[in-house]
């Protein structure tokens, strides 16, 4: 195509089909003022649209984690990894300015579900009982080394080792204070 043709920019873009730097830079350039200048009414279009066509989303969504399940999971959590810094401090100072609101959910939670709470507590302490055969017995080095596995829940943990749940949880709260503390 003859450069002198046409006149490079938005128009060479648009009108020629031109893809030079100059006209590349001028449309882009264009595109994000309009963004800037028209932002609310971007945002309101946004919104409704997902409003209007929430489940068709969600479903695309859901078939879109299904076929790509593995991948999606080491990507989180190869970032979780390299920002475990960042998420910390998200944690706490998400904690810290919610501490009031998440205390008062969690009131609200354990005084409806207390019942099914105290049932199942039970029901696991029961079922560990029948099999604890190191009652009273200190831990070992190797018992505490399993205790810190995140991998193992308690229910795991104390038919593995021959304890019972309460045993379990309460060994583990220990080991967490000491570690804090040292």
């Amino acid at each position: 195509m003859n450069d002198n043709t046409f006149k490079h920019g938005r128009s060479g873009y648009t009108n020629h089909g031109c893809r030079c730097d100059e006209c590349n830079f001028a449309t882009s350039e264009y595109q994000r003022m309009y963004r800037e200048s028209q932002a609310a009414a971007i945002r309101e279009q946004r919104r409704e649209h997902r409003a209007t066509n929430r489940e068709s989303i969600l479903e695309r969504r859901r078939v879109n984690y299904r076929r790509n399940r593995e991948e999606i999971l080491a990507s989180n959590r190869r970032w979780r990894e390299s920002n475990t810094d960042y998420l910390d401090s998200y944690r706490q100072r998400n904690y810290a300015e919610n501490r009031a609101v998440i205390l008062e959910r969690c009131r609200d939670y354990y005084a409806s579900a207390r019942p099914q709470v105290l049932s199942r507590i039970q029901s696991r302490e029961r079922y560990t009982r029948g099999s604890a055969h190191r009652l009273g017995q200190q831990y070992s080095q190797a018992d505490d080394l399993i205790l810190l596995n995140p991998d193992l829940s308690s229910l795991e943990a104390a038919l593995l080792l021959g304890r019972t749940v309460s045993a379990i949880n309460q060994r583990r709260r220990r080991i967490r204070r000491a570690l804090v503390t040292a």
